[in-house]
């Protein structure tokens, strides 16, 4: 991606990140998140803003500003951003929203890479983020489906 982009990107983050902490629901805004499991695999949590998303992520918007930028950053896609093939192309495990006009905090695996990306293989400027951000009763590879209303509060 480009620095414009990515500067956009940043923009419509901290807007969803303020209207989320608050407990609204930024709708078409992108509010994703990033987790580690149990066994520190990296997973991407998408739901743009739509459904639930566990109140640790609001603890920091610079924290969660400087995470999704180190991820944008890592891109290969050129400019083309399409959630699924970018996260994807960064071997990360996929979930995104069983939203069906009903916040229940149920979000469904989409993609599960052959080879994921592990926690101590982030950069370390990032890697506090997961320290707070792990499930560790989850395991990304042997969840269909994670329903976050188990193991967190939710703004």
């Amino acid at each position: 991606m480009t620095e414009d982009e990515i500067t956009v990107w940043t923009h419509n983050l901290t807007e969803a990140f303020e209207l989320g902490a608050k407990g609204e629901r930024p709708g078409s805004g992108c509010l994703d998140w990033f987790m580690a499991d149990r066994d520190g695999i990296v997973g991407i949590f998408t739901g743009g803003g739509l459904d639930l998303v566990p109140a640790p992520v609001f603890a920091n918007k610079a924290e969660f500003l400087d995470v999704y930028r180190h991820f944008l950053c890592r891109g290969s896609l050129n400019g083309v951003f399409d959630d699924y093939r970018e996260w994807e192309e960064q071997d990360l495990v996929v979930f995104d929203t069983a939203y069906n006009g009903v916040c229940r905090g149920i979000y469904q695996r989409q993609h599960c890479p052959e080879t994921t990306l592990a926690v101590d293989d982030v950069d370390s400027s990032v890697q506090p983020w997961f320290e707070r951000m792990t499930l560790p009763a989850v395991s990304f590879a042997n969840s269909d489906v994670i329903e976050f209303t188990k193991y967190h509060e939710y703004v």
